[in-house]
């Protein structure tokens, strides 16, 4: 659950709600690139998208894997 930031009262709910917008980013993003690939195939061509994937994809892993050393650290 995303918790409203104004709502948060500690850091494991503030917590819960980063991992929370981190995995829906990725659902977004994996979800996106359904979208781009049935583009793809309907316009029968290798169309290059304005956003490369896989970049975008290690910036959001990176995003988590620092998220969860932050919260290791709080522990």
């Amino acid at each position: 659950m995303i918790r409203p930031l104004e709502y948060c009262e500690n850091t494991a709910q503030i917590a819960s709600s980063i991992d929370t917008i981190d995995a829906r980013i990725l659902e977004l993003l994996h979800l996106r690139k359904q979208y781009v690939a049935e583009k793809q195939r309907i316009l029968g061509n290798n169309e290059t998208d304005l956003i490369n994937l896989s970049v975008v994809n290690e910036d959001i892993q990176q995003l988590i894997e620092n998220n969860q050393l932050l919260q290791n650290e709080q522990k």
